[in-house]
């Protein structure tokens, strides 16, 4: 996907003009994909939900709801998701060093957790994913 994509899909899902209507969950909000991402998804009105294994680096916008935990927890991540109506997985290694059971227990098993909590929960993604 090009940046102008990207920019296009996030303005596609724009809520309404004002006040930020709609979470957005952000695993790996504090890497190097989730940083950049920051800015459009301002521009864009939504409010973030960061969510990562660490403290977030630097100071986190004051809009921002927090969240610091690990894809295997998963009661973290059910949690997190809790009145989420989107979620933008960008949690995985990304610099030397890791092995592939990391990649593994990342991008494979991270993924899969995410998105049965996302389908299961009791927010609005487990809304839509039980009609």
């Amino acid at each position: 996907m090009s940046p102008s994509q990207g920019r296009t899909l996030l303005v596609a899902a724009r809520g309404p003009k004002g006040a930020r209507t709609t979470t957005i969950l952000l695993p790996g909000s504090s890497g190097a994909v989730g940083r950049p991402l920051a800015a459009p998804l301002d521009r864009a009105r939504w409010r973030r939900r960061p969510f990562d294994r660490v403290a977030f680096p630097g100071r986190p916008d004051p809009a921002d709801e927090v969240v610091e935990g690990a894809l295997e927890d998963e009661a973290a991540l059910f949690a997190a998701l809790r009145a989420a109506g989107a979620v933008v997985h960008l949690a995985g290694p990304s610099t030397p060093g890791y092995t592939s059971s990391d990649y593994q227990r990342v991008n494979v098993e991270g993924t899969r957790r995410v998105l049965e909590a996302a389908v299961a929960g009791d927010g609005a993604l487990g809304e839509r994913g039980r009609r």
